[in-house]
């Protein structure tokens, strides 16, 4: 397999985001159960995201697989803070090492003066936390109405653990 992993231009976000869409509900329609319809589901989750894509700090990496998207990462920089806010990796690709590869490949690509990262997880989503844990992120507290861990750590960690490695796609 050979993974590659590029930026969404933002121009492509009318074209791209339904098939990021559909990965997320594909991996989280086994974490959190709705009684929403995919059409309902994907109307809310668009119109929250098409319009916060369009500020200039937010990001999307596409991970691909040869030609096929098989994953994406949602992300900004806040003061000095890594903001992790989506990854999402399509089921039959997970544990093939594209989560590593792309830790090891975005390290490269992000500012050099980073302190800190932060994410959120559902507390239904154990998977998640522990992939936070695994970056060196702390659960700090609860967010929301309480259905919200916030977690943070160290950008450091993350930088030791897949900042050394040579890369090779």
């Amino acid at each position: 397999m050979t993974f590659r992993f590029e930026y969404l231009d933002k121009s492509a976000l009318e074209q791209i985001l339904p098939e990021l869409f559909h990965i997320l509900y594909l991996n989280m329609s086994y974490v959190i159960s709705t009684e929403k319809s995919y059409e309902d589901e994907f109307s809310e989750w668009y119109s929250e995201v098409f319009p916060a894509m369009q500020k200039e700090p937010r990001c999307i990496v596409l991970m691909f697989c040869n030609e096929e998207i098989v994953g994406y990462f949602q992300y900004y920089i806040n003061n000095g803070s890594l903001v992790m806010e989506e990854i999402q990796i399509k089921k039959e690709f997970q544990g093939s090492g594209i989560f590593r590869l792309f830790y090891e490949w975005l390290v490269l690509c992000l500012p050099s003066d980073l302190i800190s990262v932060e994410a959120y997880s559902n507390k239904e989503n154990l998977r998640s936390q522990q992939i936070l844990e695994h970056l060196g992120l702390v659960k700090c507290g609860e967010v929301s109405d309480g259905a919200i861990f916030y977690y943070k750590g160290d950008f450091s960690c993350i930088f030791k653990k897949y900042g050394t490695s040579d890369i090779s796609l």
